[in-house]
């Protein structure tokens, strides 16, 4: 379906400098450069060949235009399974290239729309707004999870109503977004933008390490805000661990001066005790079975947020021809340990190439996060940490939520 300014409004939105008459109506990254490429033809008609082309043909984004963030604005027809012939092709690049895609949910409220089912993007669905003009709501079309695989997308959740966007009906056209929806065209550029942000950052910073699209991605996912209501307006109470993921908002609300900030702190090392608020690691698994310990200084009653992430292994056989990994896939095991050395969270599972805890700790100490590589396959990784204070009021339990029970402990 052709929508006239559509690759506009997302360019717009994700790097707008503003006009003369809109000042403040900048994008998420206004020093971002942006390029485009056409994939479709006059019917709507999206081929690989097209679509290989734009991305390493003789003018391809990344193979000519050196784009380290690539964002998609359309959806693809088929099973959200992680294994159409798009989605590999998505998941080869990103691996290859370390590129990060920015990829959206889609429109089809029911499901997760193709590409948004790749492993190694970053799935994105839209907010409404709520009172307060805050993005509280997720919209009522935004795709929702899980895959048709059971795997965990969307990642997070990023504003799509009320945007003011320069339009394609000249240099000084602008056009506002009022619907309500929350549909993902107009929220995926809110990630593409910060993503291009912190790889700014990255650029300036003398870590080797902080560009990878596995720091990018787990720095996003893990500063999101989560206390996001869902489709039908309740609470996701996300303080319950069985909750730190949820089928509308994924891990919630982007955040980008969180994620900024995040970055922007130094890298912490396997095996050396840290003593850091927040941090992040990228390394490499070479050896079979390998456990990887970090050891993090948290206090009583801090909410101890952390992400890791990998990528799907895709090659190519030939050209345009992509092939997963043998089986099992690699897979990461992550076990916690509080400072009594009793086991806290335990993940297992071998679906999702991300996991993300958010644990309320109960003691001052030294917390163990062990990773284990559960195959002979080797894998980089990244981590990412931040120890958080309750929110303004929230008192107890400390549950993101500001309500009768804080206010119980206030008269106390």
């Amino acid at each position: 379906l052709f929508i006239y300014s559509h690759d506009t409004w997302m360019a717009g939105i994700t790097a707008s400098a503003g006009g003369s008459s809109h000042l403040n109506d900048i994008g998420v990254a206004p020093g971002a450069d942006i390029h485009s490429a056409r994939v479709a033809d006059n019917n709507d008609g999206v081929s690989n060949i097209d679509l290989i082309a734009a991305l390493d043909g003789p003018n391809g984004l990344i193979t000519k235009h050196d784009c380290r963030v690539i964002m998609t604005g359309f959806v693809l027809p088929g099973d959200p399974d992680g294994q159409s012939y798009w989605t590999k092709m998505y998941d080869y690049y990103a691996y290859q290239y370390d590129v990060v895609f920015a990829n959206a949910a889609g429109n089809n409220n029911l499901q997760i729309s193709v590409h948004g089912d790749a492993y190694n993007g970053i799935t994105t669905g839209g907010l409404d707004v709520t009172q307060d003009d805050e993005y509280g709501q997720v919209g009522s079309v935004s795709g929702s999870g899980l895959t048709s695989d059971g795997r965990r997308k969307p990642d997070v959740v990023a504003p799509s109503q009320n945007q003011t966007m320069p339009s394609g009906g000249s240099d000084t056209s602008w056009y506002e977004w009022t619907s309500s929806g929350g549909h993902t065209s107009l929220s995926t550029p809110h990630t593409a933008g910060v993503a291009a942000l912190l790889l700014g950052l990255a650029d300036d910073s003398s870590e080797p390490d902080d560009g990878h699209n596995e720091v990018i991605k787990a720095v996003i996912v893990n500063s999101t805000f989560p206390n996001i209501k869902d489709k039908s307006g309740n609470l996701t109470d996300p303080a319950d661990p069985n909750n730190t993921w949820h089928p509308d908002r994924g891990y919630g609300r982007l955040d980008a001066l969180r994620a900024y900030q995040l970055l922007n702190t130094a890298a912490i090392s396997e095996g050396v005790e840290t003593t850091q608020e927040k941090g992040w690691a990228y390394t490499t698994m070479t050896k079979n079975y390998e456990e990887d310990s970090y050891l993090i200084y948290g206090e009583k009653n801090e909410r101890f947020v952390l992400t890791v992430t990998w990528n799907r292994l895709i090659t190519e056989s030939a050209p345009g021809v992509y092939n997963e990994e043998n089986a099992p896939k690699f897979n990461l095991d992550l076990t916690i340990k509080d400072p009594s050395d009793e086991t806290i969270f335990s993940e297992t599972e071998t679906l999702d190439n991300l996991e993300k805890v958010d644990l309320l700790l109960s003691s001052d100490g030294v917390y163990e996060v062990v990773l284990k590589n559960s195959t002979k396959k080797d894998r980089s990784y990244a981590l990412a940490f931040e120890l958080l204070s309750p929110i303004p009021g929230d008192f107890y339990p400390a549950d993101y939520i500001v309500d009768y029970s804080d206010m119980a402990t206030v008269a106390q």
